[in-house]
């Protein structure tokens, strides 16, 4: 009886260091993300419409975040512990649009994304909750199809 319960034991510990270990999640990796909707409790907040080009995207490898921002290209380091996901280490280039509406998309998502706490998976879409206050959608991007070849 001693030795189930030390095995069982044994087995907790494993799973919750497993738990705590900061590698990626894989449900965030493998997928282009598209982002489809800033949502902001402050009226600062900029509406992201389907289809506007340039579009914010986001791909998640291992241990890095990387994507467009809008105008400029981004990457940074995350972490993901349950489901809280930090982001760190944030580089940009800086590229200057002329669409004022884009640059003040792309600096809204930017600060969103640095100030990123949490994430979820719901029904096929991401969710990241930043302590800024904007909580960024996003949908899975669609591969294009070629049409099929029927000769």
């Amino acid at each position: 009886m001693a030795y189930i319960g030390l095995r069982l034991v044994a087995g907790g510990l494993a799973v919750l260091m497993l738990g705590c270990q900061s590698s990626a999640n894989p449900g965030l990796q493998g997928t282009r993300w598209v982002l489809r909707e800033m949502k902001a409790s402050s009226a600062t907040a900029v509406p992201v419409s389907a289809g506007i080009t340039p579009a914010i995207t986001a791909t998640f490898t291992e241990a890095q975040i990387s994507g467009s921002s809008g105008c400029n290209s981004y990457s940074a380091s995350y972490g993901v512990s349950g489901k809280q996901l930090a982001v760190s280490n944030l580089q940009v280039t800086r590229r200057a649009c002329t669409d004022p509406k884009v640059m003040e998309r792309e600096r809204t998502y930017l600060g969103a994304i640095e100030g990123t706490n949490r994430y979820e998976l719901q029904r096929g879409q991401l969710v990241i909750y930043s302590s800024q206050q904007v909580d960024l959608v996003f949908s899975p991007e669609l591969e294009e199809r070629s049409p099929l070849n029927l000769s």
